[in-house]
């Protein structure tokens, strides 16, 4: 990202900090799936996949990354 975006470490961990974050909190995903199995699993999160995507598709071309992380926030 460095390369090819030309920014700095700095700001490419700063934009990739939501995912690891995201990693932290969903991990404990894995073991209900284990449990429960993928259908219990997947569901809902087929929902929240829905939602987010027609939450991106609401969003303007000229609209930077961080003004839409300001609005789902």
């Amino acid at each position: 990202m460095q390369m090819a975006l030309l920014v700095s470490a700095f700001a490419t961990g700063l934009i990739m900090l939501p995912g690891s974050l995201l990693n932290c909190v969903f991990a404990p995903i894995g073991r209900l799936f284990d449990k429960y199995g993928p259908r219990a699993v997947i569901t809902p999160e087929r929902f929240w996949s829905s939602l987010a995507m027609g939450y991106m598709q609401c969003m303007e071309r000229t609209q930077s990354y961080g003004s839409w992380l300001l609005r789902i926030s």
